[in-house]
């Protein structure tokens, strides 16, 4: 079973993809979010509209647009926070349970976003000094490169809902500076989400020893853009405070969802 997260970046998928595979309900709730002040304010979805005109076309580009904009932009309030998963989870209950989700608590989810969202957030906004890349772009990259496949919404989609099971991302992709900055930045927000034993396997001790990569720094704006409540935002941390394949696909979920 797809975890929910997953699934509501596959139904974002199928949104961009084809007006066909969601409800008018959940069209509905996915305009009206896209159209409120609050959301453009802070997920500025704009640099994403070629992503809505040329499907077939690799995402890579349009989202390296959208995190300059995203990650200049203020961060999202909880209250703001609090409104997307509501009408997701109402507008969209026909789409969620399809991917094998019966029941959501929204208050439990909202929480949980409000809690992930400052981590995710500046985990997509790390950029890599070497090349003036953002990580997500660099990791995107590297697994169209790595794949041979070009990442319209449709592979990408693929990829994270496990559609190419027998792919193994080389190390060169999966073990970069930029993901191991990002490893730090979720393993401090809770370190029972990726496996460190499973992340030292697949690359090495120092991989897990807490020390952020030189050359990766942190372009997320401080500021908030949402009027009311705060969802907050910490510094990247020198060190880290306390299935990489599968960390990397979750920058571009979030390239396409947050």
């Amino acid at each position: 079973m797809l975890s929910l997260f997953q699934s509501l970046f596959l139904l974002a998928l199928a949104s961009v993809s084809t007006a066909q595979s969601i409800s008018s309900q959940c069209t509905a709730a996915l305009t009206g979010l896209v159209t409120d002040s609050d959301v453009n304010a802070c997920l500025t979805p704009s640099p994403l509209l070629p992503i809505f005109t040329s499907p077939n076309n690799s995402v890579i580009t349009p989202v390296d647009n959208w995190l300059k904009s995203l990650c200049a932009a203020g961060s999202c309030s909880n209250s703001t926070l609090a409104k997307i998963v509501t009408t997701v989870t109402s507008g969209c209950s026909k789409e969620i349970a399809s991917f094998g989700i019966q029941s959501v608590n929204v208050a439990d989810l909202t929480q949980t976003v409000q809690q992930a969202y400052p981590y995710v957030r500046e985990a997509v906004c790390l950029k890599d000094t070497s090349n003036n890349t953002n990580c997500v772009t660099e990791g995107l990259t590297n697994i169209q490169t790595a794949t041979g496949v070009t990442l319209n919404v449709n592979e990408l989609g693929a990829l994270v809902s496990g559609g190419y099971g027998n792919i193994t991302l080389p190390s060169n992709v999966v073990c970069t500076n930029c993901v191991k900055a990002a490893y730090n930045i979720l393993e401090s927000a809770d370190p029972t989400l990726i496996p460190k034993a499973t992340v030292q396997a697949d690359c090495g001790a120092s991989f897990v020893d807490g020390n952020n990569p030189t050359g990766i720094v942190q372009t997320a704006s401080n500021s908030t853009s949402s009027k009311s409540g705060n969802s907050g935002s910490r510094a990247l941390p020198s060190n880290g405070a306390t299935g990489l394949s599968a960390l990397l696909l979750t920058f571009g979920a979030f390239a396409l969802l947050a």
